[in-house]
């Protein structure tokens, strides 16, 4: 089974700028998540992964794109084991005037 999100938006400090550290950003995640389905006592509730995610930008502020996904997806896979794979991409549409910036990773989890 695979549980979509798209456009889910949220303000974060996130960048290599120190006014990027300073002031907090809007974000733009998409979320694709699959995971073991067993029937309607074993399933992910997608509201329960977007508190993961929304946690993870409150509480750390992140350098680069590429750490908070790397991060994000340890941290939904350890909260929700039965994760088989995650697609995750974030864009921050206040960075380039011309075109709508982002960074995007998607990782198998082995053995799950």
């Amino acid at each position: 089974m695979t549980l979509l999100i798209e456009n889910y938006r949220l303000d974060a400090r996130i960048g290599t700028q120190q006014s990027e550290q300073e002031h907090p950003q809007p974000l733009i995640i998409d979320l694709e998540v699959s995971y073991h389905y067993s029937g309607a006592q074993a399933y992910l509730d997608y509201m329960d992964i977007l508190e993961v995610v929304c946690d993870k930008f409150a509480t750390t502020p992140y350098t680069l794109l590429e750490e908070a996904l790397e991060e994000i997806g340890a941290h939904l896979k350890q909260a929700f084991p039965s994760i088989t794979q995650i697609a995750m991409e974030i864009k921050k549409p206040q960075a380039c005037q011309r075109a709508l910036v982002g960074a995007k990773m998607r990782k198998i989890f082995e053995n799950s």
